[in-house]
C-alpha cells in the first residue's frame, strides 16, 4: 500500500511540475473538452439562482482580516 501511495505521489508531483503545466500546455489541459450544451445550460439556470449583488460575505471577511503579509 505504501509503494502504491508513493508512487501515486511521485505521478502527481512530476505531472504538477511537467514544464508548461501553468501554461496550459500540459497534456491534461490539451485533453481537456469544453462543457456540454446541458451542462452550460445547467451552469447559466444555477448562475442567474445565486445572489452576485450580496456583497456581505466579502465585508465580513475583510473586516475579520488581521494583518497583510510582511512580504
Amino acid at each position: 500500500m505504501k509503494v502504491r501511495t508513493r508512487f501515486f505521489c511521485i505521478v502527481l508531483l512530476l505531472a504538477w511540475a511537467a514544464p508548461g503545466a501553468a501554461d496550459g500546455d500540459s497534456p491534461v489541459a490539451a485533453a481537456a473538452k469544453p462543457p456540454s450544451s446541458h451542462t452550460a445550460a445547467q451552469q447559466a439556470l444555477l448562475r442567474k439562482t445565486l445572489p452576485f449583488e450580496d456583497r456581505r460575505d466579502f465585508e465580513e471577511h475583510r473586516r475579520g482580516f488581521v494583518a497583510a503579509p510582511s512580504y
